[in-house]
């Protein structure tokens, strides 16, 4: 009734959830989900796949970067102050609506297409779980029975999943149908989407970084010391 009250500068007060729990074949949806997860793990993305131990991850992580005296307090892109370590902290939700469906797919023939050349392999291999357990590849028999412990996919129909799962645009409010042109927050496959955009960005800049600075190009750096710059 009284229309917006908040005045946070940047903040979303309103999200768009979606609500896949009545859609098709969800557990397949589940085991596609976990394939995706082994795929985008091969690449030198920044993903934190699970809130659970994420403190003592994100510390050992920031551990193993190696620290160069002269950009410790100096940025080295614009010669700025800055403190020894800085963090950026984003919306995650403002992130999914920002994803469009044409970029999340892209991004997602981009991963796999980089998981193939990184890893020689044209497979993923799922162990049936509570975790995610699994590796890149396997052989895809020709029948699969319901009793099998794991699940082979090819990438080239994890590519036809997410077109099946991960562009779905239409969503239902009462009697109404709504067409996203972003990936929604609870879609089977819409995390998968968002880290793809994210590690593809995050792959490519440090690639740029690597070819394009002059200190670079003077020395070999292991990746964590990029990231540490």
């Amino acid at each position: 009734e009284t229309g917006k009250t908040c005045v946070k500068h940047g903040h979303q007060c309103v999200r768009k959830i979606v609500s896949y729990c009545c859609f098709w074949n969800r557990r397949l949806g589940k085991t596609v989900h976990r394939a995706f997860e082994i795929v985008v793990k091969t690449l030198p993305g920044f993903e934190v796949w699970t809130t659970k131990g994420v403190v003592r991850k994100l510390r050992r992580e920031v551990n193993h970067l190696e620290e160069q005296q002269k950009w410790k307090h100096v940025c080295m892109h614009c010669r700025r102050k800055k403190a020894p370590l800085e963090f950026s902290v984003c919306d995650a939700s403002q992130f999914y609506e920002q994803t469009t469906i044409e970029a999340a797919l892209d991004a997602i023939w981009w991963c796999l297409s980089q998981a193939r050349t990184r890893t020689s392999k044209s497979t993923v291999t799922v162990v049936h779980g509570t975790s995610v357990e699994g590796r890149m590849g396997g052989t895809v028999p020709k029948f699969t029975p319901k009793t099998a412990t794991t699940a082979v996919f090819t990438l080239h129909e994890l590519l036809l999943f997410f077109v099946l799962f991960g562009c779905f645009p239409l969503v239902s409010i009462g009697e109404g149908l709504w067409l996203l042109s972003h990936t929604p927050i609870g879609g089977i496959l819409g995390k998968i989407a968002a880290v793809a955009v994210a590690t593809k960005a995050e792959v490519l800049w440090d690639e740029l970084w690597y070819l394009s600075s002059p200190f670079l190009a003077t020395c070999t750096l292991k990746r964590r010391s990029v990231v540490a710059l």
